[in-house]
C-alpha cells in the first residue's frame, strides 16, 4: 500500500492557531466521550478507559490484521530518546526521517475492519505528538480508505497540519492548527469531525465499516526529522448526543508517556503530599523522566489519582 495524497489554507472563523494545541470555539458544543477508537494508547490506559465505564474500541496496530505502514524507505525508528521496536511500542511511535526525499506512514486497517457506525460531526480526534528536534510542520490525513471490502465506496479524507508553518505538499497546503511545543514536552490537537469539514470542505466520511488509513502522517524529507505520537484516539458522545464539557467531567487519560485531558486548559501533576511536581498550559502533558510513584493530576476541576512505573 503505497498511496498518500496531500493539503489548503486556514482562513476559518473561531479557529486559530495555539502553541501547543488546537483551539476551538468555545460556542461549539463539547463532550468527554462515552465510545473510544484507540489506535495509540496502552494497554494501562485503555483498561482505565474501560474501568470508568468506557466502550473502547482496540484499533491499535498488531502486524496481523492492522499495520503501521511505512512508505519505503521513508522512515525510520526513532532516535536514542525514543527507541522503537518495529518504530512502535506500548502504544506510542517515534519515526525519524530518512534519506529518500519525503516521508509518509499509515494507521491501516487490512484484515480487520474499523466499525465507525457511531462517529457523527461530534466525533473528537485526538493526537498527542512531540519531536526531539522540532520539524517546520507535519501533516495529517484523516480517514483516508473506503467502506471496508467495497472500494468503490470510497472516503474523501480530511487533512491539516501541525508546526510553524503550513504543511505544502507540491502546491497543496494543509490547513495549520497547531505547533510543537519549543521546549520539546508533548503538544496535542483536539477537534471534531464537523470542525475538520470546516477546514478541508471535501472531507466526507460515512457511518460504516472502514478499511484504509484511519490516520496517516507526512514529516517532509529532512533527514533526522523526529516525529513522537502518543495518545492517538478518538472519542464520541454516547448516542450521538451531545453533553457540555464541563471541568468536571474532563476524561483524563493517562498513558506510560503522557497525561492528557482532552479540551483543558491546563493540567497539574502533584505528589502525595500535595506538593505541585508539574504544570502545562494545554491539554497534555509529558510524563516521561518522572519518578515511579502515586500522583494527583488535576485537570480544571477533574481529579484523578495515578500511578506511574
Amino acid at each position: 500500500m503505497k498511496k498518500l495524497t496531500l493539503l489548503a489554507a486556514m482562513a476559518v472563523a473561531g479557529i486559530s492557531v495555539a502553541n501547543a494545541q488546537y483551539v476551538v470555539d468555545p460556542s461549539l458544543s463539547r463532550t468527554n466521550g462515552a465510545k473510544y477508537d484507540a489506535i495509540l494508547l496502552d494497554q494501562a490506559s485503555i483498561d482505565g478507559l474501560t474501568n470508568s465505564g468506557k466502550v473502547v474500541q482496540d484499533l491499535r496496530m498488531d502486524d496481523t490484521t492492522k499495520f503501521l505502514y511505512v512508505w519505503d524507505g521513508t522512515f525510520v525508528a526513532g532516535d536514542g530518546s525514543y527507541p522503537g521496536v518495529d518504530m512502535q511500542m506500548d502504544g506510542y511511535t517515534s519515526l525519524d526521517v530518512a534519506s529518500a526525499g519525503w516521508s509518509g506512514a499509515g494507521f491501516c486497517m487490512v484484515g480487520t475492519p474499523a466499525k465507525l457506525s457511531h462517529i457523527s460531526d461530534d466525533t473528537h480526534l485526538h493526537i498527542g505528538f512531540r519531536s526531539t528536534n522540532t520539524p517546520t510542520s507535519v501533516a495529517f490525513i484523516v480517514l483516508d480508505g473506503n467502506d471496508y471490502g467495497v472500494d468503490a465506496n470510497k472516503w474523501s479524507p480530511a487533512k491539516f497540519s501541525v508546526g510553524s508553518t503550513a504543511f505544502n505538499d507540491n502546491g497543496t497546503v494543509f490547513p495549520l492548527v497547531g505547533n510543537f511545543d519549543a521546549g520539546g514536552d508533548w503538544a496535542a490537537v483536539d477537534i471534531t469531525l464537523g470542525q475538520l469539514k470546516k477546514l478541508w470542505p471535501a472531507f466526507s466520511y460515512k457511518q460504516a465499516d472502514f478499511g484504509g488509513n484511519i490516520l496517516a502522517f507526512l514529516a517532509g524529507g529532512v533527514t533526522g526529522t523526529n516525529i513522537c505520537l502518543d495518545a492517538v484516539y478518538f472519542y464520541s458522545p454516547e448516542g450521538g448526543a451531545v453533553d457540555t464539557l464541563g471541568a468536571d467531567n474532563t476524561e483524563i487519560v493517562v498513558t506510560s508517556r503522557t497525561i492528557s485531558a482532552p479540551q483543558a486548559k491546563g493540567i497539574s501533576l502533584y505528589n502525595t503530599t500535595g506538593q505541585l511536581v508539574k504544570e502545562v498550559k494545554t491539554s497534555i502533558m509529558g510524563i516521561e523522566g518522572l519518578a515511579s510513584g502515586v500522583y494527583v493530576v488535576r485537570a480544571g476541576n477533574a481529579v484523578k489519582k495515578v500511578v506511574l512505573k
